[in-house]
């Protein structure tokens, strides 16, 4: 943070950019070098098409069923993540911010001990992918807007496109997989992994229907 109010002081740029950095507990700098700062952001799976993710849910051909390991827990995971939200995936992405204009997502980031319990959003962390963040970020940098940049950032790493066939094979699989670690969160706060997470939605749902 130091390095960073430094160079920004040089810039010229005002310090309410470290302000933020500080008093946003989704965003974690990794690196600060000239003009260009590495940052990743940590917060929860929250935007994507409900309706969509409902027509993957009833299509036993979708992704979210060609590589689980049970197909019967994989439909219950999905409706407690995607419609009920009564499970949230714990999701990071990495960004760097040139000052002198512009922004890119980064692949396959080191996100240190928050790469742990986190899993990395498939779109950024695969692909670099801003989608249609990435005009808007752009708008706001010409207008050196860089909090609008930063909160764009944020909506990204917490968006996923159902649309987007190949980032969704790849999202299905590596979570199936474990990657992420205990990324799902229930609403209690208890943190769990794919194999964890799978067998407590069978165990609940068995549960609810005594």
């Amino acid at each position: 943070l130091f390095g960073l109010e430094t160079k920004i002081k040089e810039s010229g740029e005002e310090s309410i950019i470290v302000d933020y950095f500080i008093r946003n507990r989704r965003l974690a700098i990794d690196n600060v070098s000239g003009t260009q700062i590495a940052f990743h952001v940590n917060d929860y799976l929250s935007y994507f098409d409900e309706e969509m993710a409902e027509r993957f849910i009833n299509n036993k051909r979708s992704c979210l069923y060609s590589s689980a390991p049970d197909k019967e827990a994989a439909e219950k995971l999905a409706r407690a993540l995607f419609i009920d939200g009564t499970i949230r995936l714990r999701v990071c992405a990495g960004y760097t911010l040139d000052m002198r204009g512009s922004f890119n997502g980064n692949t396959n980031y080191d996100f240190g001990i928050d790469g742990i319990d986190r899993f990395p959003n498939s779109h950024i962390n695969n692909h670099a992918c801003l989608g249609t963040y990435e005009s808007v970020i752009y708008d706001k940098l010409e207008n050196r807007d860089f909090i609008g940049v930063l909160e764009q950032a944020c909506a990204s790493a917490r968006s996923l496109s159902f649309g987007d066939t190949v980032v969704m094979g790849e999202f299905c699989r590596e979570l199936y997989r474990g990657k992420g670690g205990k990324c799902f969160e229930l609403e209690n706060g208890t943190q769990m992994d794919i194999t964890e997470v799978m067998k407590y939605v069978k165990e609940e749902q068995g549960a609810e229907n005594e």
